[in-house]
Order: C-alpha cells, then sequence, then structure tokens
C-alpha cells in the first residue's frame, strides 16, 4: 500500500515522509487515491463513448457503485 500510493502520488509525498504514517494515515491517502483513479476511468469512459461526463452527486454514485464491486470481488 505504502509503493502504490508513492508511486501514484508521484513524489508529493517523499517515501521517508509516507513512513511516518500511521496506518490509518496511510489507509486514508490510500482510499483518496482509490477514488481519484476509479473517477479518471469514468470520465475517461464516458468521453471516449462522447457521452456528456457525469458531474456531482451522479459521478460521486458511479465511484460509489464501482468502489462497492471491487470490494466484492476482493480487490
Amino acid at each position: 500500500m505504502l509503493s502504490e500510493v508513492a508511486r501514484y502520488y508521484g513524489g508529493a509525498f517523499p517515501i521517508p515522509d509516507l513512513m511516518t504514517l500511521t496506518f490509518r494515515g496511510l489507509l486514508f491517502w490510500y482510499h483518496i487515491m482509490q477514488r481519484e483513479i476509479i473517477e479518471e476511468n469514468i470520465r475517461y469512459d464516458y468521453q471516449t463513448k462522447n457521452k456528456p461526463v457525469p458531474i456531482g452527486q451522479t459521478l460521486r454514485r458511479l465511484v460509489d457503485k464501482k468502489l462497492k464491486e471491487l470490494k466484492e470481488c476482493g480487490n
């Protein structure tokens, strides 16, 4: 989890700084990272299909739905 967060944020959080975080702190950033990636994927999918990109609550519901699917699959 530590390396995934460090890789995603590309140096915004140097490894020594990440290592000072508690597990809960690291988990917090990991969940934010997951949401951002899923949100970007949803936006990309809608743009490639030439559909209007969802915003606000609609986008949040789609992200929550995808996170729930991933959680059920065990990812």
